[in-house]
């Protein structure tokens, strides 16, 4: 039985939200998880504590337990509900990541060590960053200045477009997506313009790699040849208004109910589209607001796990009341397996094409549907959506690190990749749920006003 500080088994939310705040500072065990305790402060801040042991030499010293050591680390806030902090956690979360912590201190991890000396090495490394408008001034000086005129025109080129974008920050966060990102708003202005600028940008950071500033080009996996096409480029990134635009459209588009939840399920988690549509119910867990993507079903073979935000679980809540009685998401409507891989994107097309350019067999009843007007006007495809989500993310104040996981990209460093081990989750959590938040703006009617991370407010 359950002691009166013991947090209960059966509804501990709503044993710990009833907490009241006392004169000294309170602490509540956990019934099922032996070290998770919520700490309650005087002030009525309650936050997840999880004790261990933590084993410091091979065989005891001269007791059985000299060779281990007690620790003690916070876990994050306790989520009491709407209005909670992005990285607070349920009495089911916080059990589930101290025991994830019982198990790595079982293998003879530390994790409380580990967490700390990740932080120490963040802010070493915060302490030696490199900007990118450093290497751009050290670039001018040792390359730009040879040229016929100085390099001023490519200065000029620099500040106008891609300093303010990316001129603060690491040299070492720069992700494709930033890139992605200042190519569809320059390309505005005009293709060469945008090749021009491109092709900066990867002298740039060709020069960042020579002088050991960088390991790689984050221009690399860009195709030159298509910075400078026309519509079907894989750079794509849609604004806010195309975004409200396409929340607006989707309803009359004439897509099956299943796959009209599909696009805005896309956006919000940031998956690929064929991942989605290969997805099992086995594999999401709506009560743990989780979506797990096994290794056989993602593009480079790495298991990936998505936190639903409020937006996203509202459309697979909806998605469960229509196909729940199958084993897919997504099912076909004539086998028992999931529809096919490129359905959605063939229906998005289809719905952007004028009437006379209709393909055979198609029907021309929903040709211009789809059709954004409130930007360039270019034809998008649902991976743009994957894009667009990562680089709201970026724009709402989520470190690239952390968007780039969010993606399920393989970090490009080998070193970082050997020895990174830190958990981004609750960032990662908190990057899907200010995407969520965003999306969930975006879609309502009639206009509204955005706050976006700098706290300017654009009427879109």
């Amino acid at each position: 039985m359950a002691a009166k500080n013991d947090i209960p088994a059966t509804n501990p939310d709503s044993f710990c939200k009833s907490i009241k705040a006392t004169q000294k500072t309170q602490y509540f065990k956990d019934s099922k998880m032996p070290g998770l305790r919520l700490r309650v402060t005087p002030a009525g801040g309650k936050f997840w504590v999880f004790g261990y042991s933590a084993k410091i030499a091979p065989a005891p010293i001269k007791k059985p337990k000299d060779n281990y050591v007690n620790r003690s680390m916070s876990l994050g806030p306790f989520n009491y509900g709407k209005g909670a902090p992005v990285d607070s956690l349920t009495v089911k979360e916080a059990r589930d990541l101290a025991a994830e912590h019982k198990a790595r201190a079982k293998r003879g991890e530390d994790p409380a060590a580990d967490k700390k000396r990740t932080e120490l090495d963040r802010i070493s490394r915060e302490a030696a960053r490199v900007s990118v408008r450093d290497v751009f001034e050290q670039w001018c000086s040792d390359d730009l200045v040879r040229r016929k005129d100085g390099g001023a025109e490519a200065r000029r080129m620099m500040e106008k477009d891609v300093l303010p974008v990316i001129g603060e920050l690491g040299i070492e966060d720069v992700r494709k997506l930033h890139i992605s990102t200042i190519n569809s708003t320059v390309k505005k202005r005009g293709l060469r313009i945008a090749t021009a600028v491109f092709s900066l940008m990867r002298q740039l950071f060709g020069y960042a790699v020579e002088r050991d500033f960088i390991e790689q080009d984050p221009t690399a996996s860009i195709k030159k040849s298509k910075v400078g096409s026309s519509g079907e480029i894989r750079e794509r990134v849609l604004n806010e208004k195309e975004i409200r635009e396409l929340f607006q459209k989707l309803p009359s588009a004439g897509l099956v109910g299943t796959n009209e939840l599909a696009l805005p399920i896309q956006f919000a988690t940031c998956c690929r589209i064929g991942e989605l549509l290969k997805a099992r119910w086995g594999h999401v867990d709506l009560e743990a607001r989780i979506w797990r993507i096994p290794s056989e079903n993602s593009k480079n073979g790495k298991a990936h796990e998505i936190y639903l935000s409020d937006f996203a679980l509202d459309y697979f809540q909806r998605l469960h009341q229509l196909t729940s009685g199958t084993a897919w998401l997504f099912p076909a409507a004539r086998s028992d397996g999931h529809i096919n891989e490129k359905a959605i994107t063939k229906q998005v097309a289809d719905r952007q094409r004028a009437p006379e350019k209709v393909l055979n067999g198609r029907t021309a009843k929903h040709a211009e549907a789809l059709m954004l007007t409130s930007g360039t006007g270019e034809q998008w495809r649902p991976h743009d959506l994957r894009r667009t989500g990562a680089s709201l993310m970026v724009e709402l104040g989520v470190l690239p690190e952390v968007a780039e996981r969010c993606l399920n990209h393989t970090e490009q460093s080998k070193v970082k990749r050997t020895y990174q081990q830190f958990s981004y989750w609750p960032q990662m959590r908190e990057a899907w749920s200010k995407l969520g938040d965003r999306l969930e703006l975006l879609s309502r009617e009639p206009s509204t006003t955005v706050v976006v991370a700098n706290f300017r407010q654009r009427q879109i």
